[in-house]
Formats: structure tokens, C-alpha cells, sequence
């Protein structure tokens, strides 16, 4: 503001603490500090990407617009035209002396149990841009004990 500016943007591509959204015990909730530093620092308006939830939109206060933008439609755009130009190298001879060109099989593997949604929805981007099925599997945490640092992943899914 000191320097004339009329309206200041806050484009943040990684959301510090945005994992930090939950009140445990007597804790300041370390997502919504952020929240009111940007407040006072005198930000119009935010551009976040790809948040960890979207209740930390509901940290601003109604009179910053927050703009959460969502990096899955980019990256499965991006994914796909890189199968795509694999697909024009890799030709198959058909009956006839016809060649054609093949979309490689993917699977779309998420990370653990809650980026299934995340995964699923890059998966459903995926299989529309390029008309052939598209598996998704993804990796299950599963303790034997809450708490406990070890587990055992186990694959949900098929992958080959």
C-alpha cells in the first residue's frame, strides 16, 4: 500500500500450514494465522492452489475473495499429450498394411487413502481427453495400532 498500490493479489502456489486446519486441544489453529497476517498486511484477494481442504477458505474474512485453483485439469491436459506423443512413436501393424497408433494402458495410483478423490477426478480428466479406460488404484496405510509409526502399505487396485 505504501507504494501507491491499488489492489494487492496474494498468489500463493503452496499454502503454508493449510494441514493445520483442525483445533487440537488448546493449539492457535496455524492455518488461520496465516489467514489474519494476510488480513493485516492489507491483501485484497488470494489465489491458492490446490489446498489441503476447502474449509480453509472460510479463515478470510468475506471481504477477500479467495480463488482456490485446482491444478488437475492442467496436469491431466499435460499427462495426456505426453501419451499421446509416446502413442505417434509406438505404431502397431495391422492386417492390411495399416498402421495405428497406441495409447498406452495407465493407471492412476494414489498416494494414500485420502487422495483416492484427488486421483479419481485426474483419472476422470485423463479417460475423457483421451477416449480409452484408465485404471485407478492407490496405497492403503493400514496400523495395527493408532499411533503406531509402522505400517504396512498395501496396493489397492491393478497395476502391472
Amino acid at each position: 500500500r505504501r507504494a501507491g498500490a491499488k489492489t494487492i493479489t496474494a498468489v500463493i502456489p503452496y499454502y503454508g500450514y493449510s494441514r493445520q486446519d483442525r483445533k487440537s486441544r488448546r493449539e492457535p489453529i496455524a492455518a488461520a494465522d496465516v489467514a489474519i497476517m494476510l488480513e493485516e498486511m492489507g491483501v485484497d484477494k488470494v489465489m491458492c492452489m490446490d489446498l489441503h481442504s476447502d474449509t480453509l477458505i472460510g479463515f478470510f474474512p468475506p471481504k477477500i475473495p479467495v480463488e482456490h485453483l485446482m491444478p488437475v485439469p492442467v496436469a491431466a491436459a499435460y499427462f495426456h499429450e505426453e501419451f499421446r506423443s509416446l502413442s505417434n512413436t509406438t505404431t502397431i501393424e495391422t492386417p492390411g498394411s495399416q498402421t495405428t497408433s497406441h495409447y498406452p494402458k495407465v493407471t492412476v495410483v494414489a498416494a494414500h487413502d485420502g487422495q483416492v478423490a484427488r486421483a479419481a477426478q485426474f483419472r476422470s480428466v485423463l479417460q475423457r481427453l483421451s477416449g480409452v479406460e484408465v485404471e485407478l488404484a492407490f496405497l492403503s496405510k493400514s496400523r495395527q495400532q493408532h499411533g503406531q509409526k509402522d505400517y504396512e502399505p498395501l496396493l489397492v487396485g491393478n497395476v502391472k
